[in-house]
């Protein structure tokens, strides 16, 4: 990626309630990723029976190793900024 180069991915959740315990299953993860070679997106199945919780810094790596594999990243890793909108469960990160 260039100096000026622009990375762009978007983060999601699914989740349900488990009303035994009152507490969120989360069914999957979604990512959404643009640069100016194009456009990616993916979901992650987290491990329910562990109840398995993927960390951010997780999705995020896995969102720009699926946009390398895919040839719209390079191999240096771009300067993070990370924006988190409230209640609606949406994620953004800014890449440059």
């Amino acid at each position: 990626m260039g100096r000026h180069a622009l990375l762009v991915i978007g983060f999601d959740s699914e989740y349900t309630l488990d009303p035994q315990t009152n507490s969120n299953i989360i069914l999957s993860y979604q990512y959404a990723g643009r640069t100016a070679k194009g456009t990616w997106s993916g979901i992650i199945f987290p491990d329910h029976a562990r109840r398995e919780r993927i960390k951010m810094v997780e999705l995020l790596g896995r969102a720009i190793e699926d946009g390398r594999a895919k040839g719209l990243i390079g191999h240096k890793w771009p300067k993070v900024n990370v924006q988190r909108a409230s209640k609606s469960g949406h994620h953004g990160v800014s890449v440059c």
